[in-house]
């Protein structure tokens, strides 16, 4: 479990080194605590920004990956009652859902009221 350690120490290093990097790239009139504390401000916003982002994207992508699972277990419910409807149908054919009803020729579907 070191190489976390060591990684998060770059990531430190590299980030000290960008700052001041950044920090000389300001014109020597602006005084250094300004320019730093400047430089500063902008390089968190834009990490926060970067990091939402990111964690939007992949939000938006587990999102899209649980739905595609529930219409795919939605679908083969479906799929699976529609054969069984299917199989009753040829094993009683006078019994289908599309011959008038003795109730005046309306097909309900069952499960929904009118």
């Amino acid at each position: 479990m070191i190489w976390p350690v060591a990684a998060a120490g770059f990531l430190v290093e590299a980030g000290k080194t960008a700052w001041d990097a950044s920090t000389n790239l300001i014109p020597e009139s602006v005084p250094r605590g300004v320019a730093r504390i400047t430089v500063g401000v902008v390089g968190v916003s834009l990490i926060i920004h970067a990091l939402r982002a990111f964690f939007s994207t992949a939000l938006f992508i587990m999102f899209c990956r649980f739905c595609q699972r529930w219409v795919s277990i939605l679908h083969d419910s479906r799929s699976k009652a529609v054969s069984q409807i299917q199989a009753r149908n040829r094993e009683n054919p006078g019994t289908t859902s599309t011959e008038p009803k003795a109730d005046g020729g309306h097909n309900h579907h069952p499960g929904v009221s009118s």
